[in-house]
């Protein structure tokens, strides 16, 4: 399930079901939106997205979004005006960009990485990072050209992603060093 909750004093609104194993939820910039990515569960990978309407009266589940053969959905951010979705199939080694409009995946790009986990983008939604958890590097992407940009090493285990708005600088969590590393998206280099 997810729970919607009032942010301005953390009151539960609704508790929604969505699919199984329900790991991350990105917000639309409107506030209207929330996608919950539905992972599965340690036998059943998941492939769906729960579409929750936050302007209901009693918030819920308005369409799930079918990503076929992408499994193991976690991270997800709006980009393009809310028009697009950007999410990792961590089994699938890939970043799907999805049409929210529609539903339909407009075009997949290859992490490079083991573990593909969270994602972020500059606030412009032009460039995307994923973390790749297995092999401690980050990939970027250009969501304009829908490609695959490089893929570098950051820190051991990192999962946690973070862009500054513009995109400067990347903040990378990592899970065994227990540290923050923080990224020249320019070059590449660790700021510290």
């Amino acid at each position: 399930s997810a729970t919607v909750l009032d942010a301005s004093n953390l009151a539960t609104i609704a508790t929604v079901p969505v699919g199984n194993g329900p790991h991350e939820v990105a917000m639309s910039l409107d506030g209207r939106w929330a996608v919950v990515t539905n992972y599965g569960d340690q036998t059943t990978p998941g492939n769906t997205l729960s579409v929750i309407d936050l302007y209901d009266p009693t918030p819920r589940v308005v369409r799930t979004i079918d990503l076929g053969q992408y499994a193991r959905p976690h991270g997800a951010v709006f980009v393009q005006s809310g028009t697009k979705i950007l999410v990792t199939s961590e089994s699938s080694q890939r970043l799907l960009l999805v049409d929210f409009i529609t539903g339909r995946i407009d075009t997949t790009m290859a992490t490079n990485g083991r573990g593909s986990h969270m994602v972020t983008a500059q606030r412009d939604g032009r460039r995307a990072w994923t973390s790749n958890i297995a092999d401690g590097t980050v990939t970027e992407y250009d969501i304009d050209t829908r490609t695959t940009k490089r893929t570098y090493k950051v820190a051991p285990d990192d999962e946690g992603i973070a862009a500054t708005p513009g995109g400067v600088q990347l903040w990378v969590a990592s899970n065994s060093a227990r540290t923050v590393t923080v990224v020249n998206t320019a070059d590449a280099t660790i700021l510290g």
